[in-house]
């Protein structure tokens, strides 16, 4: 998987973390792509519609961004409060939303991407971050 939102957030990649991603053989492989595939991918037609589905839905009052209490409604409120609040307090990684304590499109998109892989290094970082109450880079 490809992020650009990595541990210290400096958003662009360096060669090095390029060539550990599959960016290259994805792009080389768009028209094979087989939309059956179980495996989350990034330029599936499927999961971008989703994704503006999902965010459509949460956004309530349709003001384009996504306010904390609209987050709690995701998942059918699977989220717990304090998740949710440590999100909004930007703890996973800064908003890039124009508008104060509002989450943007492209926010949402990165917080999905942690939401739903949680296997590669940037989601872990993400909910380290987010569980780690007092920053001091120990879970206790």
């Amino acid at each position: 998987m490809f992020f650009c939102h990595d541990a210290d957030l400096k958003g662009y990649i360096t060669a090095r973390e390029y060539h550990q991603t599959t960016l290259y053989d994805n792009i080389l492989h768009l028209e094979e792509y087989n939309e059956s595939e179980s495996k989350f991918n990034f330029f599936n037609y499927n999961y971008f519609y989703i994704t503006c589905c999902v965010f459509n839905e949460l956004d309530t009052d349709e003001d384009g961004f996504i306010s904390a209490a609209d987050l709690e409604n995701y998942k059918d409120h699977n989220l717990p409060k304090f998740v949710v609040e440590r999100i909004f307090e930007q703890k996973g990684f800064p908003f890039q939303s124009t508008k104060a304590n509002h989450m943007s499109y492209e926010d949402f998109v990165w917080f999905l991407f942690c939401e739903e892989d949680k296997t590669n290094e940037q989601s872990i970082g993400y909910w380290f971050r987010i569980m780690d109450l007092n920053a001091d880079g120990v879970l206790s």
